[in-house]
């Protein structure tokens, strides 16, 4: 590193809950044990100044169904502002689509299962989700 290059920076200024909302079609105690989960989660990332502050917007979907009918909606979007300075585009990338989600899916994944907690239902807990290997899919897909 030269004497003029700023050291890189990657730093957490918060985490916070952006949205929360919970829907119970059918109470827990009309389900059969065995009800099949369906999950989907996603996320996105958006980049709010001019400088390097990016917030990462961490949206979980989780339906439950029992015999193909909805019993349970739970959507959370867990987000947070994080500093990123003196990183290649490339680097940035796995920053933001595969470092921030890392660190922001705890929190993430805590009120899923309170939310599904607080409804009755047995706490749910998401899968742990590699984000090194999706985004090593998602620019494998790019390429061809």
């Amino acid at each position: 590193m030269s004497e003029n290059q700023a050291p890189n920076k990657f730093i957490m200024q918060n985490v916070y809950l952006e949205d929360a909302s919970l829907e119970v079609k059918v109470p827990i105690h009309q389900l059969d044990p065995a009800t099949p989960l369906n999950r989907n989660v996603d996320y996105t990332v958006d980049h709010i100044n001019e400088n390097n502050d990016y917030t990462v917007k961490f949206k979980a979907t989780v339906e439950v169904k029992a015999n193909d009918k909805l019993a349970l909606i739970v959507e959370v979007t867990q987000a947070a502002n994080f500093t990123v300075e003196g990183y290649d585009n490339d680097a940035l990338q796995v920053i933001l689509k595969a470092e921030c989600p890392m660190i922001l899916f705890p929190f993430l994944r805590e009120k899923v299962a309170s939310l599904t907690a607080n409804a009755g239902y047995p706490n749910l807990f998401l899968e742990p989700i590699n984000f090194h290997a999706q985004l090593a899919n998602e620019q494998q897909k790019n390429k061809s």
